[in-house]
This record gives structure tokens, sequence and C-alpha cells, in this order.
């Protein structure tokens, strides 16, 4: 529950604006503005988290950095906001949050925000999970500057700084000229996870109509692909029809939802934890941990002498990349060496990733592979900055493993000439991002 201050007269008594073009003039006005300052204040730092480093605050004061599960964390925050904490505080804003309580007890309060972050989503261009530069909605600037207008008590000074607006007309184009639509995370980064969800509930439910509920108008394509990735991974039944049916049933189910929520809604390792292997890792203390800590206790143990690593043997190898595999399919690149020249093609979306060329010699060993036949590797999301775009991570599959699939999935489709190219794809046409900065996307002769 929200605490109601709507009609209390908390406005601060001296209250600014400060709209900076780079990240190092905001921290050159904060440090300006907090030198002289006597009284209790804090800090809330948004987008980005990297500014904090070169603002000017001491170690004497309270950092405080919040996870996406804080219902853990509320007892210590609401002691933060409501100043009951000894120093002044630091305060790291985490994503798509706003604090159920006003600040209040505090004498100077500074937010700081930049107006392009690097945020993770849904890339229309790629089609891929990508962290991009990007523009705040509307919807989340005033989000940001909703601070102010929830206090518990009046401040002396209140200051809200923003990086990346140019001036003139700087406070108008942070209100007004950005994203309308805010990204969502049942539409966007969770919409995998939602849909299997809404299909769990079985024939009496209508998935499909449910989960085309949450998507904007304009981004069906988004519905689409996430549709058609979770029945090829095998989450949904393949349908000839527009059905969503989920495919996991028994424990693996019953271990696929349980999971989600502490793998922050992430299909993909909800589906790696839940899959039935013969293969079962276990992670207990080890025996130096237990004898360590009695020692620490004064109780002496008998010296035992074994190894407390195991090698896996080549089965188990295959079982944990065969489940991989399966998991991140979707995520699927081949890499092919012709001449001397290394292509990385990210098979659903057709599109050439430039950004890992350079480890891909020591990542990958070519001269096991004969004369023109790729490499297979998956990764768990991409990045993209000013000039291109890198795999944040990359874990070789076996090429026979990719053969034993896609030799499965003909067989469950009915249709023994389809090719891989086809069995992974990205419905839609790549276009550029609509809440990203200017020259985002790639340029026309890539698409």
């Amino acid at each position: 529950m929200y605490h109601d201050i709507s009609r209390e007269n908390n406005t601060p008594e001296d209250f600014r604006e400060v709209y900076c073009a780079s990240t190092p003039e905001v921290a050159q006005r904060f440090n300006e503005r907090i030198r002289n300052l006597e009284g209790k204040q804090i800090v809330l730092v948004s987008h980005p988290w990297t500014i904090s480093d070169s603002l000017n605050v001491d170690r004497s004061w309270e950092r405080l950095i919040m996870t996406p599960n804080v219902a853990n964390e509320m007892g210590h925050m609401e002691k933060a906001f409501s100043a009951e904490v000894e120093n002044n505080v630091f305060f790291f804003l985490p994503d798509e949050f706003r604090a159920p309580f006003p600040l209040s007890g505090y004498d100077h309060i500074h937010v700081v925000v930049g107006s392009k972050p690097f945020k993770k989503g849904f890339g229309f261009a790629v089609g891929q999970a990508t962290t991009f530069k990007r523009l705040l909605s509307i919807q989340e600037r005033l989000e940001l500057r909703s601070h102010f207008l929830r206090l518990g008590s009046r401040p002396s000074f209140a200051t809200f700084y923003v990086g990346g607006e140019k001036k003139p007309d700087a406070a108008f184009e942070w209100r007004h000229s950005r994203p309308m639509m805010r990204r969502q995370a049942v539409w966007n980064h969770s919409l995998g996870a939602f849909t299997a969800i809404v299909a769990s509930f079985g024939p009496k439910v209508d998935a499909a109509t449910v989960v085309q509920c949450f998507v904007p108008e304009g981004l069906f394509t988004v519905y689409l692909t996430m549709a058609y990735r979770l029945q090829t991974h095998g989450i949904l039944k393949w349908n000839t029809d527009e059905r969503l049916v989920m495919g996991l049933e028994g424990r693996e189910l019953a271990v696929f939802l349980t999971v989600l929520p502490f793998v922050e809604y992430d299909y993909r390792l909800a589906y790696i934890v839940a899959a039935n292997m013969a293969l079962c890792l276990k992670a207990d203390q080890t025996w130096t941990d237990i004898s360590s800590a009695l020692a620490t206790c004064g109780v002496e143990t008998v010296r035992k002498g074994f190894a407390e690593e195991s090698e896996l043997s080549a089965d188990e190898c295959n079982e944990i990349q065969k489940h991989l595999f399966k998991a991140y399919v979707s995520q699927l690149c081949s890499c092919v060496k012709q001449n001397d020249t290394i292509e990385l093609l990210d098979i659903s979306s057709k599109r050439t990733i430039n950004g890992f060329l350079r480890w891909s010699e020591y990542a990958i060993s070519f001269d096991n592979l004969p004369e023109g036949k790729p490499a297979f590797g998956v990764y768990h999301s991409l990045v993209r900055d000013t000039t291109e775009v890198n795999f944040r991570d990359w874990t070789m599959i076996p090429g026979r493993i990719v053969a034993i699939w896609v030799n499965e999935f003909r067989d469950r489709v009915g249709q023994p000439g389809l090719e891989i190219e086809s069995m992974l794809r990205t419905d839609g046409s790549p276009r550029q991002n609509y809440d990203s900065i200017k020259g985002e996307a790639w340029e026309a002769p890539d698409w």
C-alpha cells in the first residue's frame, strides 16, 4: 500500500532541475551542489549506475543496492527512506521500481538519472534479447521525477539531475518528447515465461487469446516469434492451429513453474533446471568446508583422503550439452571459416554478428572441423554499442547434437526435408527499435 500524501504540503523550499548533455557534466554540477550542504542527505541514482563513481560522496555514506526481489529488503529500505539510518544515504534504484513509502526526514534530496541507459530487452533489429542504449519512455521519466511529489516531510533543498539532455528546451524534451509506450516485462523480456504460464492452465483457458491481450498493437510479431520458439523448444506442443498447449508435464512442469521467479522469468534457464536428466549434480558443502568450520569451533575431525571433485564422463558431458542446446536452440549460431575468413550467423534472425570475430579463433577449434563445415554455439544474449553487436557469451555445441535434434524436429513436424534455417526463425522483418537512439539499427544493406 502506498503512503497517501495528497493532502500534505511538503513541497521543497528550494527545488531545482539540472539538465546536462553528458555524464561528466552531471557529476560536476552534483559535486558543486553538495559541497557546502549541511544536514541529512539522500541520493537516488538511476540510469546509468556508472555515474555513481564520479559523484563526490565520501565513505561515511551508506550505500544501498536493491535486488530485483526487494521483498526481503523492505524493512531496511523503509528505514533509509525515513532517514532512520545514522549516515547519509546513497541509494541505487533498481529497474522498474517504485518505493511504497515517501522520502521523509531529509534536509536535502538528490535524484540523478540518465535519459539514455543501456537496458536489456527484445531487440527488433535482430529478434533476440539485446542490451542496447535506448530512450526512457515518458512514463518512466515521470516515475523517476515523482519522488519529489511523494514526500513525507518538507526538505530544504531538492535537486533533479538529468544526463544526456541538450539545452535549450531540455525540460520539455524530458517530460514530453520521448517514446509514449513503456516496455513492460509481460510482453518484452518475460513474454516467453508469461506465455508458458498461461498455457499451463490447461484447455479451459484460451492461452493464445489471453497472451495476445497483453501485446501492444503493432508488435504482434513479437508474440508470433515467442510462441513459435516455445514450440520449437518443446515447452509448448507443436500444433497445426494457433492454440498454445503446454508440452511439459509432471515433475518437469512443476519444477519449471517453480523455478521461473528465481531466474527472473527467463524460460530458458528454468527449462534447463527442469529438464529430466539421468545425471544429477548436487551442490553440497565439501568436507574441507565442514572440517574448517568445526575446527574454528575447536572441534577436531578425522582427516580423510578422497577426491572432492569428480570428472564427468563423456556421456555426462554429452547430456549436459544436449539440454543446454535444447534450452538455447533459438539462440543457435553457426560459425564458418573459409579461406581465412570467419562468418558468424545468428540462424533465427539470419543476421551476421561481427562482435565475436576477433575472439573466435581462440574459442573455436577450426582445425577439428571439415573444410567448409560450420561450428555451432549458443549464447544467452547480445549487446549492441555504437558500432557493432557482440555476444555476451558463447558456448560451443557439438555438431552431432545439432544433427540429432534436426532429425528429431523433422519427425516431430512431419517434414523430412526441412533444413535448420527454416526450423529457426524470427517473425516479421528486422526494424529499428522504437525507443532506440538515432542510428541504432543496421544500415539497409545489412537487412
